[in-house]
């Protein structure tokens, strides 16, 4: 399998900033600001959705937080795509820590959607949760 981050991480060609058991925090070489640092797992996984190791889920969300809290972040943004249509662009589950300033020109605004039916949508989920943990039995 290719993995630009599985091979950084193997070949320890990063630049790190905190370390845990299962997840690592590396800068971003091609940044949006100053700061920018990507969290990941150590293992390959495509999606967030895909870490069905609840030890190691739990070890990223611990790090993320310690990331969060570091003295280098007073404003940020926490950015995971996953998946294509997403905009995800490497196939390995990562957040982006993207620290803000005032004028940065970074812009994460999304536009509402007034035509979709949010009750339509709720009943939906449920359905497809259902029918998720039938096939599960």
């Amino acid at each position: 399998m290719d993995c630009v981050f599985c091979d950084l991480i193997k070949n320890k060609d990063y630049h790190l900033v905190r370390e845990s058991i299962y997840s690592i925090a590396i800068l971003d070489k091609s940044p949006a600001s100053k700061g920018h640092v990507l969290v990941m797992p150590k293992m390959h996984f495509e999606t967030f959705g895909d870490i069905d190791n609840k030890v190691v889920r739990n070890d990223l969300i611990a790090l993320m937080h310690k990331v969060a809290t570091m003295d280098m972040f007073k404003d940020y943004n926490i950015v995971s795509n996953n998946g294509k249509r997403a905009g995800q662009s490497v196939p390995h589950v990562h957040f982006h820590f993207i620290p803000r300033e005032e004028s940065d020109n970074i812009n994460f605004e999304v536009p509402a959607d007034d035509s979709i039916d949010v009750e339509k949508s709720l009943k939906e989920l449920k359905e497809k949760r259902a029918e998720k943990k039938k096939r599960e039995g």
